[in-house]
């Protein structure tokens, strides 16, 4: 309906005021992704601003990538597959800091963990750690 655009695009003009953006969580990441053609994201110019919007603000990890000759749609767009596993790069390398930072925390440094190589499972089996429960996965 219109009324869902107006509150739409009135929820947009909040979101991007500076008082919105000191709400953020500045230690979630973000990736954009977007088409170089795309009319929406005028030509890749709207969401490079948005990244430095994003960095200006204090987020820590935002990375973005725009895929040449792509429009609005990159995950229905001929190299789709290639935007797939960009994001699915993406998630892994997160997967890999949030590991890497839990195991930091847990050993007190990096240097304590720099000989162990299977995360928080070794831990728990070597030297019979107490602070897992019995459900404790790889992290």
């Amino acid at each position: 309906t219109t009324q869902s655009w107006c509150d739409f695009l009135t929820g947009m003009g909040e979101l991007s005021k500076p008082e919105s953006m000191a709400k953020m969580d500045k230690e979630v990441p973000i990736y954009l992704f977007s088409g170089s053609l795309d009319p929406v994201g005028k030509a890749g110019m709207g969401v490079m601003a948005l990244q430095k919007i994003l960095q200006e603000s204090g987020v820590r990890k935002v990375e973005m990538l725009l895929y040449p000759e792509a429009r609005h749609e990159t995950l229905n767009e001929t190299n789709r597959e290639d935007v797939y596993q960009d994001v699915l790069s993406w998630l892994a390398s997160l997967k890999s800091e949030v590991q890497r930072r839990r195991n930091q925390a847990h050993y007190g440094s990096s240097s304590d963990y720099a000989n162990a190589s299977q995360g928080s499972s070794l831990c728990c089996q070597i030297n019979a750690c107490t602070h897992h429960d019995k459900r404790h996965k790889r992290l």
